[in-house]
């Protein structure tokens, strides 16, 4: 019957959560009512012996259990990486505001109590009880769920973290059964801010793991989880001085972190442990009401009923006072909160099953019973209001201040989607009802159910319609259009961010801090610059220094020397032989030494402190035997192990060697000499039992004489001392190479998103001048990030090594990845298989996150040269070796209007391209020479910056024209500068196809194709580096003598790159670089081959396609047309110049 009503109510509350999307009914308090409501009419007939006999301490036992899943759900669920930059809000709301709280709630119940009912400990943990929030998620309050402010739901999330861990430990302070001392005090915090959250943090990395390998097998999974999280919080709350939540908050957050980067479905895993949570906080919230109203009935009046009113507005009372006081911290400290924001978070002061079922008997047991009950009738009664009026209220409150308003680009993005959904659901009935086998469907009912509502529709429109009807002042007007622009480009940039992740060009935690950056120009609807990024992007001169010290003291050849070695492949076939070595290698670096002196220094000090034990407690007789059995068995280990490492000793270096060398000869010395201590030890142990007189002061002396000499082994780690030094500059070095790796790969996440907002924000911002200046703050952002780039590629290059291995390596996995899921849904796998696959695909990317930050390398600048696509490799040495120059900074590489002198490929450093588009240019039949695509698609005045391996003056060889740009150095440039000459020899000495003209003008295509199909609606939601790798499959006809061209039904686009060509039909003409309409597909080229501009054309195709012989420009040898023989004396210009 019991179980019946348990599950009768837990059906009550999952209809009532079922109801909250229609009408916001506060669950817990209806479940608290049906509780107490239970409760007395148990009592009123006498059936408390047969009807749910609950007591304190079973309820006691439910909580102990429900505590960590609590937590646990409550961190897993939330945004962590908004988490770590509101913590100190948290910290101050949950900590500060909670000590500040308490106080103002202990005057009042020193007014409201009679002075000899007070108890100062009895007191302090009932104001501490009543004001601590309790974690409350989205799905039970669903006015955060539909509101913008991400960061006030962090902090409403994250503040009961940091509340629950206090109360927490002022409860197990007044529990504890011996007297509070300075010791337990100091170890219980120690513990819950120390050793917890570094215990929890390993115990997460092992739960996510544990998690990815189970991610096709759902149910073991939750079981692990579910286990873990139990056996961890056992452990900590009985061997850490109740650290547990602490434990559990760290392992969720980490298990968090790894759970969107590689687990199948972590969605699964977080509504699980919301169900579990709800459920459990259900069946405890009842069961607590149900005992309050059962054994209150005989001391409970009309009268009390007041009590639990006057204790609610005095804790919504002291919450507002202590926000208002701490309001000037929070605007500070993390996030800079409104004071709307400020409001809601005093308001949304939540209540759940930790205010009604802990039990403050255990912890004051001489309290009177009366007194006991009617305060739990207090604390039931305050979480009932709050239930009810906080719960229910928020929404509309929320509303009120205006955080609940949509702006005007989540509405238009809103009705994007919903437009190109319905255009999806049409051509697809259109589709249908074509098809024979639907030709007897009802269209209407099918119309009617598969129309897809708009969620943002409703009396929200109505407003934002009537409000546009009236008038707007022009300043309001402004300041709205700019806030509209700031949006769309914040929107822009964080689609640009995920799809960089979802690619693999940036790092999971790249990913999880720029986002967290991005959340607060989201909210405030301004935009994301500089000065704000500033802080994650630059590397403070500390680390510079400190970075520098390293290298001096250790030496970077000794430190890149291991990392190769760590992060070397392995081709060996035999693989035995390699094992062996493995002892060699560490005898000669000397990590044999450090090893040996390192594990007799832990022996050591485990055998001293058994040997003090043995000393100072004077056990009784089968104490002393039990204690000295263990101590033997300690020292036998060690034998063994010392044993051991003599017999690999001698096999690896030889008998003769060790003969030969004296450290050796000490090394078998001494491991006679313990061998044999270690026999009379034993010996020793063996009399005790049968004599013993004096026989404890021979156990001790022969204890401390086997500690010094082991205590000798200990020398063995000095005799290398220099191997333990690097290592610990080493260790320091990773740390060190982590910081500034993570900064430089955000920083091209931001470079990246800034390029995205250049490239669109005319197609998304309407207004001309504002699209300018953000162009304008997009250029400067990304001069002043480049900057921050190219200082860490010169000073150390081996980072921008490691980020781009890094990068290739997890595309490749992510692609691999992804063509495993094709064919599971193709039906190649079966569910087995592709579980293997995906288990082994998932843990090769974690290790790909997880690989070295600081990868050796060699020449930086000849690796830099290898990547330049029209480049032979095997001419990269000769053109380094002879013109390799290095500029400083502000030194002219090209004027408007001249020739440039030389092809200039860039190395390192950042070039600055300006130019104006403003007036006609000369011959508009020619691609203008310009070393930035800016030029063909901005109107007025423009800057770019280029890095490496961009390259300047290659339009310049191919079209021998006059540069239409100024080209010079931001920051010193290291650069490969090849004269015209020189390239004239390049191309006649590799003639053969594809020759090089052809890879140039192939490179100059990619590159200006880029900039033309970033704008067409088909390839809007493409990323830079999806679109690059589509147009690298693309053709290339050669139309020198080509008079008209006719296209099939295989090409998708064309782009014209250079030249003139004329629609058949239209007459309409094109001039490159220009897009050409997929309705032209027979064209006419104006002009003699011999006088006009060579046409260039890029084509792209849905499949694989071959052109005719004659235009297949790919597998055409070189001819005399092909390029222009440059003047000799440029080779003379640049000599001068790098005199």
């Amino acid at each position: 019957m019991s179980v019946i009503i348990v599950l009768l109510v837990a059906v009550i509350a999952g209809l009532c959560r079922a109801l909250k999307r229609i009408v916001n009914i506060p669950v817990v308090a209806v479940v608290v009512g049906i509780g107490f409501a239970a409760g007395r009419l148990v009592s009123r007939y006498d059936l408390k012996e047969n009807l749910l006999p609950v007591t304190d301490a079973q309820i006691r036992e439910l909580l102990f259990l429900y505590l960590p899943m609590l937590m646990f759900t409550g961190a897993f669920n939330m945004r962590y990486h908004l988490f770590k930059q509101c913590f100190w809000q948290c910290v101050l709301l949950g900590f500060g505001g909670l000590v500040f709280s308490t106080l103002l709630f202990m005057l009042y119940m020193s007014g409201t109590r009679d002075a000899e009912k007070q108890n100062l400990a009895e007191t302090v943990l009932i104001s501490l009880l009543t004001c601590c929030p309790e974690p409350m998620f989205v799905s039970d309050i669903n006015a955060l769920s539909s509101s913008r402010s991400h960061i006030l739901e962090t902090i409403i999330m994250g503040e009961p973290l940091v509340g629950v861990t206090f109360l927490w430990m002022a409860y197990r302070f007044s529990t504890l059964p011996e007297r509070l001392s300075v010791y337990s005090f100091m170890s219980t915090v120690g513990c819950t801010l120390l050793v917890g959250p570094l215990l929890g943090k390993a115990f997460g990395h092992i739960l996510a793991m544990a998690t990815i390998a189970l991610s096709q097998d759902m149910p073991v999974s939750f079981i692990v989880s579910v286990t873990s999280v139990v056996a961890t919080w056992s452990f900590a709350e009985a061997y850490l001085y109740g650290a547990g939540i602490t434990t559990v908050v760290s392992m969720a957050l980490t298990a968090s972190a790894h759970s969107g980067a590689t687990v199948h479905n972590p969605i699964a895993l977080k509504k699980f442990w919301m169900l579990v949570r709800y459920s459990y906080s259900v069946v405890i919230v009842f069961l607590s009401a149900y005992r309050i109203g059962r054994d209150t009935r005989e001391y409970l009046g009309w009268h009390e009923v007041m009590s639990p009113i006057n204790a609610y507005v005095a804790k919504i009372g002291v919450r507002f006072v202590a926000t208002i006081v701490l309001y000037p911290l929070l605007a500070s400290a993390g996030y800079d909160l409104s004071w709307q924001q400020c409001l809601i978070v005093a308001w949304a002061n939540f209540k759940g099953a930790v205010m009604i079922a802990l039990d403050l008997t255990r912890a004051f047991p001489t309290v009177n019973l009366e007194f006991a009950l009617k305060e739990q009738f207090v604390r039931m009664g305050t979480l009932f209001l709050v239930q009810v009026l906080n719960t229910t209220t928020l929404p509309k409150l929320m509303s009120m201040l205006g955080l609940l308003t949509l702006s005007d680009v989540e509405r238009a993005n809103m009705n994007m989607v919903i437009m190109a959904l319905r255009n999806t659901a049409r051509s697809s009935t259109s589709y249908q009802r074509r098809d024979k086998k639907f030709s007897g469907a009802d269209w209407k009912w099918v119309q009617m159910h598969t129309y897809i509502d708009n969620p943002y529709a409703g009396a929200e429109d109505d407003e934002h319609a009537e409000q546009t009807d009236t008038y707007i002042p022009a300043r309001v007007y402004r300041n709205a259009a700019a806030k509209k622009a700031s949006c769309s480009i914040l929107r822009l940039q964080n689609v640009c961010y995920n799809k960089q992740y979802e690619d693999g060009m940036i790092h999971n935690k790249t990913k999880t801090t720029i986002l967290a950056a991005l959340q607060y120009p989201m909210e405030k609807e301004c935009y994301l610059d500089y000065s704000m990024m500033k802080p994650y992007i630059t590397v403070s001169d500390w680390i510079y220094r400190l970075k520098d010290l390293v290298l001096r003291f250790a030496g970077s050849e000794a430190i890149e020397k291991r990392q190769t070695r760590s992060t070397r492949s392995r081709t060996e076939d035999d693989e035995e032989e390699e094992h062996v070595g493995v002892l060699s290698s560490m005898l000669k670096e000397g990590w044999y030494h450090v090893l040996v002196g390192f594990v007799a220094l832990g022996f050591v000090l485990l055998l001293s402190g058994l040997a003090v034990l043995l000393i100072k407690k004077t056990p009784e007789p089968e104490q002393y035997e039990v204690l000295l059995s263990v101590i033997t068995s300690v020292q036998g280990v060690y034998v063994l192990l010392y044993s051991l490492e003599m017999v690999l000793l001698v096999y690896n270096v030889g008998m003769l060697h060790v003969r030969r060398d004296i450290w050796k000869q000490m090394d078998v010395i001494m491991y006679f000499l313990v061998v044999t201590e270690f026999v009379l030890i034993s010996m020793a142990s063996v009399q005790t039992g049968k004599q013993v007189i004096n026989s404890r002061q021979v156990v001790t002396f022969l204890q401390i004489s086997f500690i010094t000499l082991i205590s000798c082994r200990i020398f063995k780690t000095l005799q290398r001392r220099v191997v333990l030094f690097v290592w610990i500059w080493d260790l320091l070095d990773g740390i060190l190479n982590r910081k500034l790796f993570y900064a430089y790969d955000l920083s091209w996440a931001y470079i990246t998103a800034e390029d995205e907002a250049m490239a669109k924000v005319f197609r998304f911002v309407t207004t001309p001048h504002l699209a300018v200046a953000i162009r304008e703050n997009s250029g400067y952002n990304k001069l002043q990030t480049l900057k921050n780039v190219v200082d860490i590629q010169q000073r150390y290059p081996n980072i921008e090594v490691a980020t781009k291995t890094r990068q290739a390596a997890r595309r490749i996995l992510n692609k691999a990845l992804d063509g495993l899921n094709e064919l599971h849904e193709g039906g190649l796998l079966d569910e087995k298989q592709f579980s293997l696959l995906y288990e082994n695909l998932s843990w090769m990317i974690q290790r790909a996150d997880g690989m070295p930050t600081n990868v050796a390398v060699g020449n930086a600048a000849f690796n830099t040269m290898l990547s330049v696509p029209w480049l032979s490799h095997d001419v990269v040495p000769r053109l380094l070796k002879s013109f390799y120059q290095y500029l400083r900074e502000g030194e002219l590489l090209v004027e408007k209007n001249n020739l440039h002198e030389c092809v200039f490929i860039i190395c390192s450093g950042i070039v600055r391209v300006s130019g104006c588009n403003e007036e006609p240019w000369a011959n508009p039949v020619h691609l203008a020479n310009s070393d930035s695509t800016h030029f063909y698609f901005c109107e007025g005045a423009f800057q770019d910056y280029l890095v490496a391996p961009d390259t300047l003056g290659l339009l310049g060889f191919l079209t021998a024209k006059p540069s239409v740009c100024r080209c010079v150095c931001e920051t010193d440039v290291e650069m490969c500068c090849i004269p015209m000459e020189e390239m004239t020899l390049l191309v006649e000495q590799n003639p053969e196809p594809p020759n090089l003209v052809y890879r140039m003008w192939f490179s100059v295509a990619i590159r200006v194709g880029l900039a033309v199909l970033v704008n067409q609606r088909r390839y809007q939601e493409w990323t830079h580096d999806k679109l690059k790798r589509f147009l690298e499959n693309g053709i290339m006809p050669n139309l020198y003598y080509a008079i008209d061209f006719t296209l099939d039904e295989a090409v998708l686009d064309v782009i014209l790159i250079q030249g003139v060509v004329q629609c058949s039909k239209s007459q309409e003409l094109f001039t490159g670089p220009a897009y050409i309409p997929s309705n032209v597909r027979e064209m006419f080229l104006p002009g003699r081959p011999t006088e006009r501009a060579r046409p260039v054309m890029l084509i792209t195709t849905v499949m694989r396609y071959h052109l005719p012989s004659d235009l297949d420009w790919f597998h055409q040898p070189l001819t005399h047309y092909d390029y222009k023989r440059q003047r000799a004396h440029t080779k003379a210009l640049v000599a001068t110049k790098s005199e």
